[in-house]
């Protein structure tokens, strides 16, 4: 059987304090009285400071528990949970720092409230512009078309017009061809009609005047007036239909 050998654990070291400074001397001006009272009062204003911190800390997670927020703590079921923060500002015994503290909150409270009243009345305002404006564009697309129609209707009753005018002038000028027409007719036949008579009597040995020649002359002169009257009563016509158009 094969014994092992013993060892001994290594002997522990006493532990050592840190060595505290000798009294300080008496020149030192840190231990002076009224340098101790001020810090221990600086001391003391942070810690109350860091209580006012800590305690509005407390009420924010306490809301946010709830599952509220700063927009709803207007309604009347969150009425009695924050008359639970007013005990600071009624209890005159609570430090300066926790009555500084709820009036913060309250501060923010009132401040998130007016930006939502704000945000709302700057939405619904721009709502307002934009109605506005989209119902002035309406109103002008709606003049611009009617215009346009307008126009439409006006150049297409006075292309009627003219078209009217032009068949009516068509007219008249057939009618004015067809009673020149006939006038040529009548005085050609007249003129067969002279001739024939003119040979006729010619071969009974019969001598003519030249008045027969004149009346011939008179009645194409007055053929040729009559042309000339109806020319000038065609472009007469004419330029009055035109100044109408116009």
């Amino acid at each position: 059987m094969n014994l092992v050998p013993f060892q001994s654990a290594p002997l522990l070291e006493p532990m050592q304090f840190p060595v505290l400074p000798p009294k300080p001397p008496n020149s030192s001006s840190f231990w002076e009285t009224r340098n101790v009272c001020g810090r221990f009062w600086e001391l003391q204003d942070t810690l109350n400071l860091v209580k006012g911190m800590q305690k509005e800390q407390e009420m924010l997670k306490m809301i946010r528990d709830r599952g509220g927020s700063l927009e709803g703590l207007t309604h009347g079921s969150n009425g009695t949970y924050l008359l639970s923060f007013l005990k600071y500002v009624v209890d005159e015994a609570s430090p300066w720092e926790e009555k500084s503290a709820v009036a913060r909150f309250t501060s923010k409270v009132h401040k998130s409230k007016r930006n939502q009243l704000w945000r709302k009345k700057k939405r619904k305002r721009i709502a307002e512009i934009m109605d506005h404006e989209w119902f002035a564009q309406i109103d002008q697309e709606a003049d611009e078309w009617r215009a346009m129609e307008i126009a439409k209707e006006t150049e297409d009753n006075k292309v009627k017009k003219m078209k009217e005018i032009a068949k009516l002038k068509v007219k008249e000028e057939k009618k004015k061809l067809e009673s020149q027409l006939e006038l040529l007719l009548v005085v050609e036949k007249l003129q067969e009609l002279r001739s024939i008579r003119i040979q006729k009597l010619k071969k009974q040995g019969h001598f003519l005047p030249e008045e027969d020649d004149r009346f011939l002359e008179r009645v194409q002169a007055a053929v040729e007036e009559e042309e000339r009257e109806a020319l000038a009563a065609a472009e007469t016509d004419d330029a009055k239909d035109e100044i109408a158009i116009a």
